[in-house]
């Protein structure tokens, strides 16, 4: 809690008090806060927004939300919920983003350029439509069989020489 005025002179004070930097009242453009001696803090305001030119911090301590002036950098040490649209123009200094734990999408995901999946990968919905990417093997556990027509369908055989490729085979040359 600040020192109360109560039982002050204005003539003790004023230096201490805070007011418009050309000592008017607020209206709709940005004017610095000053103090009773003139000194105009970091801080703007007007009836329509707020301003600093420095660093914004928010928190006790000042590490819950802070945005350094220069560099346009924050730090946030909550969650971050976004509801509306969000863009990414360039994530850390080489573009890329790293998620230290699950990444969960809803919705459509589009993704250009190639995917590098390390680790084993399930596509699909698990228990009926999956596809399971292994180190060393690939797993298609819901695929029916079916007769196969000679004259029209091609089908997947591992390659010869390099059991990792596969190739499409039209089925009469089998």
């Amino acid at each position: 809690m600040g020192t109360p005025l109560t039982g002050s002179s204005v003539a003790s004070t004023y230096t201490g008090l805070l007011k418009n930097s050309d000592n008017s009242t607020v209206g709709a453009t940005l004017k610095a806060i000053s103090d009773g001696s003139g000194n105009d803090s970091v801080l703007e305001i007007s009836n329509a927004a707020v301003n600093s030119k420095g660093n914004f911090s928010v928190g006790v301590s000042a590490d819950k939300l802070t945005v350094a002036a220069a560099s346009g950098n924050t730090a946030i040490a909550g969650t971050l919920g976004v509801t509306g649209a969000s863009t990414l123009a360039s994530v850390g200094v080489t573009g890329a983003a790293t998620v230290g734990t699950t990444l969960g999408v809803t919705g459509a995901t589009t993704l250009t350029g190639d995917l590098a999946a390390n680790g084993n990968t399930t596509l699909g919905n698990a228990g009926t439509d999956t596809l399971i990417l292994n180190s060393d093997n690939i797993t298609a556990p819901n695929i029916s069989t079916v007769a196969v027509d000679i004259a029209s369908d091609k089908v997947l055989i591992a390659d010869a020489s390099d059991s990792s490729k596969v190739k499409v085979v039209i089925a009469s040359s089998l």
